[in-house]
């Protein structure tokens, strides 16, 4: 089956995805063929944290679903399940108890990678066993991916870029990026002072992170960089810190790169407000949204969605 990418949404803005989304066409259907309207939910004790399509069994007769991670979920009978999946029909576990220091902590978040699945976020085993703050589903069981025990602290997002994992998080005091290798972590740089990133993603051939900080590896940057293999740059962001705000999210529609968030600024041509893309040269307002924070950004189809 053809898969949709390495979609994720992960950290805080997914529960407005899911108040959003999840009760829109849960019947199994293609969004395009479902009929507009609102549909009663499950029940979410807590909302999932991160979301992401994934086909299971890449080429096979089998068909994607959806992941939801974090939690607990309560999805049809799955009372405490941290990572369950929604095939069209029913919710499914994707069992084992995520833990740190022997208390229960939930997946951040979700993303797919070479076809599998991989979770992230503060735990240190699951199912018993040792697992590096990002866990992969190996079919029947969650192993870790990267050495057991960690440095990691936590991992609060990732993302895929020129054929690699790219992962932000913590170790120790230190907020970094690191770049996965196929056998180890890689850091590739380390933010100045204190740091929130909320996502990583490929643009134009650049990793591009996002989030809230001043700079990183001693380049000045309101909370947008871009890492071209070598080196570090700003991207000319001057409306989310200065303004006491930051990215949430950020995705990339029609070859521009779109940030969303708590954003107030100006430019030559209007006033950004909660949303704005970057076409490679300037920062340009993204339209009346008609709100004045936004909490997450997705393309589904040839349609950006905000939230």
């Amino acid at each position: 089956m053809a898969t949709r990418g390495a979609e994720q949404w992960s950290g805080t803005r997914a529960s407005r995805f899911i108040g959003i989304a999840a009760g829109w066409c849960v019947a199994g259907a293609a969004w395009a063929q479902c009929t507009e309207g609102w549909l009663p939910g499950t029940g979410w004790p807590a909302p999932p944290t991160g979301l992401a399509w994934w086909d299971p069994d890449g080429a096979g007769p089998r068909p994607e679903v959806l992941v939801a991670a974090g939690g607990p979920q309560r999805a049809s009978g799955l009372s405490r399940e941290r990572v369950v999946t929604w095939d069209g029909v029913q919710w499914r576990a994707l069992g084992g108890e995520f833990t740190a220091a022997g208390l229960p902590e939930a997946p951040v978040g979700a993303v797919i990678f070479d076809g599998e699945l991989i979770v992230l976020g503060g735990f240190d085993a699951v199912g018993g066993e040792p697992a590096g703050r990002v866990a992969r589903w190996d079919g029947t069981r969650w192993v870790s991916l990267g050495p057991a025990p960690s440095d990691w602290t936590r991992v609060s997002t990732m993302g895929a870029h020129n054929g690699r994992l790219y992962a932000a998080g913590t170790v120790g005091a230190t907020r970094v990026v690191r770049e996965w290798t196929g056998s180890a972590w890689r850091t590739i740089g380390a933010f100045d002072g204190s740091a929130a990133v909320t996502r990583v993603l490929s643009f134009r051939g650049e990793l591009v992170v996002a989030g809230s900080f001043a700079g990183i590896e001693g380049v000045a940057a309101d909370s947008v960089v871009a890492w071209d293999g070598a080196r570090w740059r700003s991207l000319g962001v001057d409306f989310v810190r200065t303004s006491g705000g930051m990215v949430r999210d950020a995705a990339v529609f029609n070859d521009q790169l779109v940030v969303a968030g708590v954003l107030l600024g100006s430019t030559g041509t209007g006033t950004i407000r909660a949303a704005a893309r970057y076409d490679g040269q300037a920062w340009l307002p993204l339209g009346d949204v008609g709100v004045t924070e936004a909490w997450g950004v997705g393309v589904v189809g040839d349609e950006l969605w905000l939230s």
